[in-house]
């Protein structure tokens, strides 16, 4: 996008895709309206950047090549909507839900993280666990837009000896608020991939570390999200999202379920306490199990 003030995008009502940037109005509507709209599946929207507090930013692209505005107005306290970098979130405290002192916790983007889960799943001859890795990314389908970035996809890893023992990886979502799903609220999502520890450091509490430290960064981002939707009254949707493979891992959806519903609790309580205008809303739990 670089300092282009237009964008034109495809939406397939799961994710936005960007298709080209541009500087001057004429030249994106031009470019819009050269599009084949007979292929095109997904909608097509135009975003201005630089719009003035207030005014239209987001226009929608029909197939006649009309070009209308979606109601979404540009609000400048939202740009102050996003997750916090990998790289800025705290270690520290997850550091101290680890049972074993020694223990080393990282905090890695999924993408950066796939040597280790290579090294991981290549240290044993579980097929049935490896292919529980290959279907680490496997999400239920959510009606929210989500904002994709780096930063969505988390693997922490934990070392003992300098060896990786186990690893929980899981993405966070902030919804784009300017393809809401309703323009009264904005969605947070915590969607859980795997919680996968080693057979010979089981039963010592590392699953239930990992998953300790995954609604900390969980709390930390509804926290955050909360704050920014105060000043303009929006509500905080909250969604847990997972597929459960196995017995265990059924256990730990329950796990993280309950404790994501206590953070949300916690969070709404703590910002109330603060004065911030907060409404609570009940977390969207969304746990399949294919055991």
């Amino acid at each position: 996008m670089g300092n282009c003030r237009y964008s034109l995008y495809s939406h397939d009502g799961e994710s936005i895709s960007l298709i080209n940037s541009y500087d001057i109005w004429a030249d994106v509507v031009l470019n819009a309206a050269g599009l084949n709209f007979p292929s095109v599946k997904d909608d097509i929207y135009i975003v201005d950047h630089y719009a003035l507090e207030g005014d239209d930013d987001v226009f929608v692209v029909k197939p006649s090549q009309s070009i209308k505005s979606t109601g979404h107005r540009r609000q400048c306290y939202l740009d102050d909507l996003y997750l916090t970098p990998i790289n800025l979130l705290e270690i520290g405290e997850l550091a101290e839900v680890l049972p074993i002192p020694e223990s080393n916790l990282v905090l890695a983007s999924l993408g950066d993280a796939k040597p280790v889960l290579d090294e991981l799943l290549h240290q044993g001859e579980d097929k049935q666990l490896n292919a529980q890795f290959c279907d680490m990314a496997a999400m239920r389908y959510s009606p929210i837009t989500r904002f994709l970035e780096p930063n969505n996809d988390v693997c922490l890893q934990l070392y003992l000896k300098g060896r990786i023992v186990a690893i929980a990886s899981f993405s966070r979502y902030v919804e784009d608020h300017r393809f809401p799903f309703s323009k009264h609220e904005i969605s947070y999502e915590l969607a859980l991939h795997t919680v996968f520890v080693k057979p010979e450091y089981r039963n010592i509490g590392l699953a239930t570390s990992l998953s300790k430290a995954i609604i900390a960064i969980a709390k930390h981002d509804m926290k955050k999200v909360q704050k920014v939707l105060s000043v303009g009254n929006l509500r905080l949707s909250p969604w847990f999202s997972a597929i459960a493979l196995s017995a265990g891992g059924e256990a730990i959806c329950d796990q993280i379920s309950e404790a994501f519903v206590e953070a949300n609790e916690d969070v709404f309580d703590e910002l109330e306490e603060k004065g911030l205008k907060v409404t609570y809303q009940e977390p969207v739990i969304c746990v399949e199990s294919l055991v």
